[in-house]
């Protein structure tokens, strides 16, 4: 689920109580991070959200602050990972290369894969600067 749905979601959810969804959308989209993790928003927002009036912007956004994507807790650290590799070719564990805070694990593989070729890249470890 991406961040308009999740909105659309809120909004149909309480349709006697909001008389403007436009305003009330913009709302929500300026307090909601894009980094946010909306499947499991949602999970939080069906278990602690009991009132029968829409949530104010706050409210979602202090949700949201325990609902970050995986990527983008890493990406809160530091700017560069350093990432200590597998390397099939060498049969050894190599430790030289740095990579943008927040690049997943499978992109990190996917860029040893290309430029070296062959199966067996394993990351060993990854660690925030």
């Amino acid at each position: 689920m991406d961040k308009f749905d999740f909105i659309n979601r809120i909004i149909a959810l309480y349709p006697h109580a909001i008389k403007d969804n436009n305003a009330q959308y913009d709302l929500y989209n300026r307090v909601l991070p894009k980094s946010t993790d909306f499947e499991k928003l949602m999970d939080v927002f069906a278990n602690e959200y009991t009132e029968s009036f829409p949530p104010p912007g706050a409210v979602l956004k202090k949700m949201a602050l325990n609902c970050k994507k995986p990527e983008s807790v890493n990406a809160d650290v530091g700017k560069w990972m350093h990432v200590k590799i597998y390397n099939p070719i060498k049969k050894a564990v190599i430790n030289s290369d740095c990579f943008p805070a927040g690049t997943s694990e499978q992109a990190i593989l996917n860029t040893y894969k290309k430029r070296f070729g062959g199966e067996g890249w394993q990351l060993v470890e990854v660690y925030n600067v």
